[in-house]
């Protein structure tokens, strides 16, 4: 059988500033756009690493440390997710403003958490059910519900970079003194078990800070 990598089938982001991807010549910008970019590609290869090995995994024990896994991932998106809801998109709309850029530059973003968080949740709902005996394993079942939200999840945390380029005219040290912020902050309130994103953004934060 031909290996499967993580970086299919829930398209990665390409980084920004590298040939073909969108670039910013602010540089406090362009580091927090290529630090987040490699935060949701995380997201993503671990999104991707749960579909391609649900239907491997046929042992008990196997079954159990997958469903902790596959939780923890959503448990690293919901905790990500709303630390940009609470701190650090409120942070980039005032930074935007100042610089005159309209104060809705985030708003889409949210819209967009909106639109997939739901089912994240439903297949969260799931896998806590077969982790309790409630119901049983079924790899088509969990591949089935993450198929609902991947493809919305995925184009967001596309658009997201997107976004994050807008803040061009932004004061480039004051959003990347941001993102070491709610990086930090993140890392106190991550499950450290769980929830390991957090973790990660205040690694690559301090490279570049």
């Amino acid at each position: 059988m031909a290996k499967l990598w993580a970086d299919t089938p829930f398209a990665l982001l390409p980084i920004p500033g590298q040939p073909g991807a969108c670039t910013s010549t602010n540089p406090g910008v362009l580091s927090v756009c290529i630090e987040m970019a490699n935060v949701h590609n995380a997201l993503l290869r671990g999104l991707n690493s749960i579909y391609l090995q649900a239907p491997h995994v046929s042992n008990p024990t196997d079954i159990a440390d997958f469903l902790l896994y596959t939780q923890s991932w959503a448990d690293t998106v919901h905790h990500h997710h709303s630390l940009e809801e609470q701190l650090f998109f409120p942070a980039m709309k005032d930074l935007a403003v100042a610089a005159g850029i309209e104060a809705s530059v985030m708003e889409a973003n949210v819209e967009q958490h909106h639109a997939f968080e739901p089912k994240v949740q439903e297949m969260l709902q799931w896998v806590t059910a077969v982790r309790d005996g409630k119901t049983e394993w079924d790899a088509k079942v969990l591949v089935g519900l993450i198929d609902a939200f991947a493809e919305t999840l995925t184009q967001h945390l596309h658009d997201e970079i997107e976004t994050l380029i807008r803040l061009e005219p932004c004061d480039g040290e004051a959003v990347k003194k941001t993102m070491g912020e709610v990086a930090t902050e993140g890392a106190k309130t991550a499950d450290p078990v769980c929830q390991m994103t957090s973790s990660l953004e205040l690694c690559l934060t301090k490279e570049v800070l």
